[in-house]
C-alpha cells in the first residue's frame, strides 16, 4: 500500500514469475520501522499457541527481504506469551496496540518503508457508523478485550491509513479471521495462478471518496435516526390525544 492514495503501485503481490521481493524492492532509502504482534491470549478462553513464534518468523523474514537490516531500522515488538524470545516486548492491550499504530504512522515522509505483522484472534461487530455494506466492522482482539474492548478496522485505517503521507510505503500482514477487510481498505485484491493482472495497478487513489463516501454514510444514518425519533415522538403524542378524547 502506498501512503496518501496516491495512485503509485504500491507492494501487492510478487510481480509475475517472482517469489518474493528483493532488498531493493522493500526499500525506498528512507527511514525503516515495524510493528509485530502476537497474542496468544495466554490463560484465557480461546487460547493460541503459535502467533507469538509467529512474530518471530516474522523478523526471519524482514531480515531475508534486507528490511530490519537497513541502517537505523526501528522494531516494536507486542507479545503476551512470557515464555516467548521477547523479554523487552510490551503487552498487546487494546491501549499499547493503538500506541504502537500511533508510533508506525507518525513522523514519516516519502521513502520510508513501514511494516505491520498482526498474528491473533480477529472478529466482527455490528456497524455503527454506516460505513460497512455488509453491516459488520471487521475488529483485531486484542489480550485484555474483556475489559477494554476490540479494535475496529476504522480505528485502523484512521490511524494507519488515511493520513499517511503519499510516497511512504506500508505493508501489513494480518493473521486473523476477517482479515481481508481488516484495515477498511477499499480495494480488494485476490491474486489467481496464470492471471495477468498487473499486481500493482489495483491500488488507486481513492482515499478521499473512500472519507466522503464514508461521511455520508454516516450523515444519512443520523438523518434517518432523527427521523424515526420525530416519527416515534408524533406517534406518542397522537396515543395521548385519542386517549384524552376517550
Amino acid at each position: 500500500m502506498r501512503g496518501g492514495y496516491s495512485g503509485a503501485p504500491g507492494y501487492g503481490a510478487p510481480p509475475p514469475g517472482r517469489g518474493g521481493y528483493s532488498a531493493a524492492e522493500t526499500r525506498q532509502g528512507g527511514k525503516v520501522k515495524s510493528v509485530l504482534i502476537g497474542i496468544n491470549y495466554v490463560g484465557q478462553q480461546g487460547q493460541l499457541s503459535g502467533c507469538c513464534l509467529d512474530v518471530q518468523t516474522m523478523q526471519g523474514v524482514l531480515k531475508q527481504a534486507g528490511i530490519s537490516t537497513a541502517s537505523g531500522y526501528q522494531e516494536m515488538i507486542l507479545v503476551d506469551d512470557k515464555k516467548s524470545q521477547f523479554p523487552q516486548s510490551r503487552m498487546p492491550t487494546k491501549r499499547e496496540i493503538l500506541s504502537a499504530f500511533k508510533w508506525l504512522a507518525s513522523g514519516n515522509s516519502p521513502g520510508d518503508t513501514l511494516f505491520l505483522h498482526y498474528s491473533g484472534h480477529g472478529g466482527q461487530q455490528k456497524d455503527t457508523s454506516g460505513d460497512e455494506e455488509d453491516g459488520y466492522d471487521e475488529t483485531l482482539i486484542p489480550c485484555d478485550y474483556r475489559k477494554a474492548g476490540v479494535i475496529t478496522d476504522d480505528d485502523v485505517f484512521d490511524i494507519l491509513v488515511r493520513d499517511l503521507p503519499a510516497g511512504v510505503r506500508l505493508t501489513a500482514v494480518m493473521d486473523c479471521c476477517h482479515s481481508g477487510s481488516a484495515m477498511d481498505l477499499p480495494f480488494e485484491f485476490r491474486a489467481t495462478e496464470g492471471s495477468n493482472r498487473d499486481p500493482n495497478m489495483y491500488c488507486e487513489s481513492r482515499g478521499k471518496k473512500i472519507k466522503k463516501e464514508k461521511k455520508q454514510k454516516k450523515q444519512k444514518k443520523e438523518k434517518k435516526d432523527k427521523k424515526d425519533k420525530k416519527d416515534k415522538k408524533e406517534k406518542k403524542k397522537r396515543r395521548k390525544l385519542e386517549e384524552d378524547a376517550k
